[in-house]
């Protein structure tokens, strides 16, 4: 998972998913999320890239548990 806070602090944006690598915040709110294809091995137009965009008021523990919800594997993984 990563996002950002607004400049007024009252709401974020994150990215979320459960099988990326890396993910990095290059420049200011510019999230850059980097899950692989999955299955890796499966053929071309069998491949799924999940991932959730949130925006919601600026409660990250909301957040967190909305998180855990979507990607239970990625959860238990940290």
């Amino acid at each position: 998972m990563i996002g950002v806070v607004s400049r007024d602090g009252q709401h974020l944006a994150a990215l979320a998913n459960g099988s990326a690598g890396e993910m990095a915040q290059a420049w200011h709110d510019c999230l850059h999320n980097n899950p692989p294809w999955e299955p890796a091995g499966g053929p071309p137009a069998e491949r799924r890239w999940r991932l959730k965009v949130y925006v919601m008021a600026n409660d990250p523990e909301k957040l967190l548990a909305r998180v855990k919800s979507d990607f239970p594997r990625a959860a238990r993984a940290q």
